[in-house]
């Protein structure tokens, strides 16, 4: 429990890049398609998603976070159970007993 808390998106991240490089890939080859020229080859829709990935992963921070270097806070909270509470139990029963015996009395 020393070590510092680090929340690790990747994954995340990950799938963001693989979405919009598909989607950018996707949006070349219409574009292509649209500007009078042919769908783009499998070798070609390769090299934009290589390209769109590299764009990508070098525009978006990493999806990490230490705990001491972001700053964060903490606190402790402690408490405390007495372990063996039954004395002060059988000492309230005798005096409401004996409080009673005086009040009948």
């Amino acid at each position: 429990m020393n070590d510092p808390l680090v929340i690790d998106l990747d994954p995340i991240r990950q799938a963001m890049i693989q979405l919009q490089t598909s989607d950018m890939v996707e949006l070349k080859n219409v574009g292509t398609i649209l500007a009078g020229g042919a769908p783009l080859s499998t070798a070609q829709r390769a090299a934009v998603a290589a390209g769109a990935a590299q764009q990508l992963n070098s525009a978006l921070p990493a999806f990490a976070e230490d705990s001491e270097a972001a700053g964060l806070k903490t606190a402790s909270l402690i408490a405390v159970q007495p372990l063996f509470s039954a004395a002060k139990l059988y000492a309230a029963k005798k005096f409401a007993s004996t409080e009673l015996q005086i009040c009948r009395n």
